[in-house]
């Protein structure tokens, strides 16, 4: 993860943490151990305790790299048709 991107993830989570709003299936880019870029699907929500407080959250970061290519596959086909 570059340096800009940790940024990016902390300052989000800092938001989530204090507004107690959810990020939900926003689609990023980044880049996998290898160095190659990625498609993600990431979605964020507040973990709350009893009271309704907001003590962490609870996240997911999904690889959508071979769905994104599959679109674009599709898309350009369509157009050629």
């Amino acid at each position: 993860m570059s340096a800009d991107s940790a940024k990016q993830y902390a300052e989000d989570d800092q938001a989530l943490l204090r507004t107690g709003d959810s990020l939900v299936d926003r689609e990023e880019k980044g880049r996998a151990a290898d160095g190659t870029e990625v498609c993600l699907l990431t979605s964020k929500i507040p973990l709350r305790d009893a009271d309704g407080n907001v003590t962490g959250l609870v996240g997911i970061c999904r690889n959508i790299t071979k769905r994104k290519r599959a679109e674009e596959l599709l898309r350009a086909a369509k157009e050629t048709a």
